[in-house]
């Protein structure tokens, strides 16, 4: 009696280790499973993540070369713009010298008259004048002023004293450094320009131009010559 109760027990006590596996066993492959879901379903959005992010960095390079390409292609026809308005260096070179005069002081709006009232061929007289001018300094600041064309243009200059061997201010100007010019024309209209010499400046007044030459005279003074030419 004791033995078939004894074997009954152990019967229940195998029975109840299997189910105890098959239920460790059944856990262990839900737990594996819900590892890999949960894995797959990271990876994904993980990736639609990764695809979102490259799709919007395409589009925004894809609209920088977009942009670009119509800079670029802004910047061709400006450089075929300019080309085709400077087409050789004297034009450039003349393009250099108005923006200097402009930085000058100079009006494009007067530059612009002049040279569209200018003709083909040059005709300027044979005669020149010339005056010598004292130029001005601060040691000895009196302003003497010489006229050309019958007085309808006088000009003035000032400079800056020269230095002895002493280290001492000369009353006269030193020719090394700039001189200040002032051309004085009809109506009291001045047109001042700053240079070191030699100076070469032209006025237009009327139908005639009126081309200047400055150039460092004897000590004190700067030697002027003019000629008058037709537009």
């Amino acid at each position: 009696m004791s033995l078939g109760l004894t074997s009954r027990k152990e019967q229940i006590k195998r029975r109840n280790k299997r189910v105890l596996f098959s239920f460790k066993f059944i856990f262990f492959i839900a737990s594996i499973s819900a590892t890999f879901y949960y894995a797959f379903k990271m990876g994904g959005k993980i990736a639609s993540d990764d695809a979102a992010t490259w799709k919007n960095l395409y589009n925004e390079e894809k609209e920088n070369n977009q942009n670009l390409r119509i800079k670029l292609g802004s910047n061709k026809a400006d450089v075929e713009q300019l080309t085709k308005l400077l087409p050789n260096q004297k034009t450039r070179d003349l393009l250099k010298i108005i923006h200097k005069r402009n930085a000058d002081g100079i009006a494009v709006m007067r530059m612009t008259n002049l040279i569209s009232g200018m003709s083909k061929t040059e005709k300027c007289t044979t005669k020149t004048e010339f005056k010598r001018m004292m130029v001005s300094t601060p040691i000895s600041p009196k302003t003497r002023k010489v006229s050309f064309a019958k007085g309808l243009i006088n000009i003035d200059a000032k400079g800056s004293p020269d230095l002895n061997k002493n280290g001492k201010l000369e009353e006269w100007f030193d020719v090394n450094k700039e001189i200040n010019l002032n051309f004085t024309l009809p109506g009291g209209e001045t047109q001042a320009i700053s240079s070191k010499l030699p100076i070469y400046y032209s006025i237009t007044l009327r139908d005639y131009q009126y081309k200047f030459s400055i150039i460092s005279g004897r000590k004190s003074y700067a030697d002027i010559s003019m000629i008058k030419c037709d537009l």
